[in-house]
């Protein structure tokens, strides 16, 4: 799940998925305009709460997790949702960003039961 989910986002982003969270604190931005990394890391921090909120359900709840598309869905709630919390020049590349993601994973996943 989590590694479609990263698959996606960097389908959608042309971003590397993160090799750990060591790379992710240090070296996977390398490269990318500075003013961009904390835009992007709100995404990837969107990307990690979606996938320990689907986690937890299947732990704790015990449902179904479908398809990637409910994780990557959630993430670009979240994403909607923490661009109103941003700066108001960067509440519009969130909103952006989310529709991109929300668009790639509907042309990904459709027609498609499950993954």
């Amino acid at each position: 799940m989590a590694r479609l989910t990263w698959t996606t986002v960097h389908s959608a982003f042309n971003i590397s998925p993160p090799n750990n969270m060591a790379h992710i604190l240090g070296a996977w931005l390398q490269g990318i305009d500075k003013t961009l990394h904390p835009l992007i890391l709100v995404g990837a921090a969107a990307v990690f709460w979606s996938i320990w909120l689907c986690l937890n359900d299947i732990v704790f709840y015990k449902k179904k997790i479908h398809s990637c598309m409910q994780v990557l869905l959630l993430c670009t709630n979240w994403l909607r949702l923490w661009a109103l919390l941003q700066k108001v020049q960067h509440n519009e590349p969130m909103e952006s960003g989310a529709k991109r993601l929300e668009w790639i994973t509907r042309s990904l996943f459709s027609g498609l039961d499950a993954f």
